[in-house]
C-alpha cells in the first residue's frame, strides 16, 4: 500500500520539496516599500549589506581632531597671517637694492696715472704726480713683462753683483732684498722680478728708453 501511492512516494523526494518552494515564493505578494537601513550597522534591516555611513557626530570629532593637529604643527591663525609677508614687500625692497647699488656705481672713484711719470733719489717723495711743478716719484709702479709691482727702497742701492734669479726667486721677500742693498745717501732702489734700478736723480720714464720702458703708472685715487 505504501508504494501503491505514487503522490506519496513523490512526496518526500528533493524535487518535489523544491516545486514547493517555488510555488510558495511565486504566490507571496512582493513588497515594494524600501527597507530602512541602520546608519550604525550598516545594513539593512531585512538582512541585505549596504555600505556602512558614519554617523554625523563621529565625523565632527575628526574634524575637531584635525584642526587640533594643524594647530600644533602651523600655530594659531593670527600668528600664521602675521607671519606672512605682505603683499608687494619683497619687490619694494628689491628696487631698493637695485638703485643703492646703481647709485655706487655711478659715484665710483676711477684712477687715474701719473703725469709726468717719473722716478727719483731719496729727496723725491713718492705718490701721485699731478703736474709737473708737483713731481713725486710714482707709488703705483707695475712691470708689463713680469706683472710684478715695482718696490722702492729710499737710501739705498743695489749692490753690483746682483743678478736676474735673485730678484726673480725673493722679490716678494723684502728681508732677503735687504741683504742686496747697500747704504747710499741721496739714492733709491727700484726693482720688480725681472729688472733693478739706482738712482739718485730724477727718470722721466714716460721718455725713456730700454727696460724702464716696460714699466708702467697703474694708477692712483685722487686722494692718494
Amino acid at each position: 500500500f505504501f508504494f501503491s501511492s505514487r503522490r506519496r512516494h513523490t512526496r518526500w523526494r528533493s524535487v518535489s520539496w523544491a516545486r514547493r518552494c517555488v510555488q510558495e515564493t511565486a504566490s507571496k505578494p512582493k513588497d515594494s516599500s524600501p527597507k530602512p537601513i541602520s546608519a550604525s550597522t550598516g545594513t539593512s534591516y531585512g538582512g541585505k549589506s549596504v555600505a556602512k555611513g558614519k554617523s554625523s557626530e563621529g565625523i565632527r570629532k575628526e574634524e575637531r581632531d584635525l584642526d587640533d593637529i594643524l594647530k600644533d604643527i602651523l600655530g594659531p591663525k593670527e600668528d600664521v597671517k602675521s607671519a606672512a609677508p605682505k603683499k608687494g614687500t619683497e619687490k619694494k625692497d628689491v628696487a631698493k637694492v637695485v638703485t643703492t647699488s646703481s647709485t655706487k656705481s655711478t659715484t665710483k672713484k676711477e684712477k687715474t696715472k701719473c703725469y709726468p711719470f717719473v722716478i727719483g733719489g731719496e729727496s723725491l717723495s713718492g705718490g701721485y704726480s699731478s703736474s709737473s711743478m708737483k713731481k713725486k716719484s710714482c707709488s703705483s709702479i707695475r712691470c708689463t713683462k713680469c706683472s710684478q709691482p715695482v718696490k722702492r727702497f729710499t737710501g739705498k742701492k743695489w749692490k753690483a753683483d746682483c743678478e736676474y734669479l735673485f730678484f726673480r726667486n725673493y722679490i716678494r721677500n723684502d728681508q732677503k732684498l735687504l741683504e742686496a742693498l747697500d747704504d747710499a745717501k741721496g739714492y733709491s732702489a727700484y726693482a720688480c722680478q725681472c729688472e733693478w734700478k739706482s738712482t739718485s736723480e730724477i727718470i722721466d720714464l714716460g721718455s725713456s728708453q730700454g727696460f724702464l720702458q716696460k714699466w708702467t703708472c697703474g694708477g692712483h685715487f685722487e686722494d692718494d
